[in-house]
């Protein structure tokens, strides 16, 4: 963050921060021209990026989808910022059925079939991919894995990305 703010810094009154976060002083009348520069250095780091990269620890298969996989992933615990939760890719994850969650219906909630095992989902800000999804399809996805403890305790999936399997649109 830091790094993105240095070429204005003749325009800031004062700033400081770390890698992932940033505060600034900015005078009223020097607002335009920050944006200016800000948005050209967005360009210029931007174009230094040449694709991004998913880390995945590994595909699981069916015989995976349970808690003792979950707990075997808790053993990394504490996650964070230098410890990130892995995520995994799963393959032909039939939709049984999804709907809207949330106040504004913005994330998604699925049932989802891999072989004979079902195993609930939820994807955070996916109304947009909701809407292109129908119960049937089959999807790839890169996923966390949650122990839920809601009601007993089940897998859960919290999906990060999705992609519909081409076979399924036919």
């Amino acid at each position: 963050m830091i790094a993105a703010l240095k070429p204005a810094a003749h325009l800031l009154s004062k700033f400081g921060g770390h890698r992932q976060a940033a505060g600034l002083t900015l005078p009223n009348r020097n607002l335009e021209e920050f944006y200016k520069v800000l948005v050209a250095e967005a360009g210029r780091q931007a174009a230094n990026v040449a694709e991004a990269v998913a880390w995945l620890e590994a595909e699981l298969g069916e015989a995976d989808l349970n808690l003792e996989t979950a707990s075997q992933v808790e053993v990394f615990e504490p996650f964070g910022t230098a410890n990130p939760r892995p995520q995994f890719l799963i393959k032909g994850l039939v939709i049984l059925s999804l709907r809207l969650v949330g106040a504004a219906g913005q994330h998604m909630q699925a049932k989802l079939l891999l072989g004979k095992t079902e195993v609930p989902g939820i994807m955070f800000n996916a109304a947009g991919i909701a809407k292109k999804l129908k119960v049937g399809d089959t999807v790839d996805a890169t996923a966390e894995l949650i122990r839920e403890e809601w009601n007993g305790q089940r897998l859960k999936l919290k999906i990060v990305e999705m992609k519909i399997n081409q076979q399924s649109n036919g």
